[in-house]
């Protein structure tokens, strides 16, 4: 769901829950995944970024897969009072910066 922030013209898509089971990795489904959502983001016109969190430490092949396909980390556990696990928040851009609507269904 986009969501616009406050005080700004950005329009923020968040990823809340991304992962590939243990059997099934290894076989391109995470890069699939993202790289449809990164195709609709930026397709959309609406959204300017995708953001996440993710736990290096736990999921260090994921933090490094985002880190190559251009998120970039803009917080981490001390930004965020509840976490104290150490985990990041990553954000890629999109390339268009028109705000227009997502078109209906």
């Amino acid at each position: 769901y986009p969501r616009q922030k406050e005080n700004t013209e950005e329009h923020q898509f968040h990823i809340w829950l991304a992962g590939v089971l243990e059997t099934c990795r290894g076989r391109g489904v995470w890069n699939e995944l993202l790289g449809l959502t990164r195709r609709h983001a930026t397709e959309s016109r609406c959204i300017h970024e995708l953001s996440i969190f993710t736990f290096p430490s736990k999921f260090p092949v994921m933090y490094k897969s985002l880190l190559k396909k251009g998120f970039e980390v803009v917080g981490g556990s001390e930004d965020f009072v509840r976490s104290g696990d150490g985990k990041v928040k990553l954000v890629w851009k999109t390339k268009r910066r028109t705000s227009q609507p997502l078109p209906r269904s």
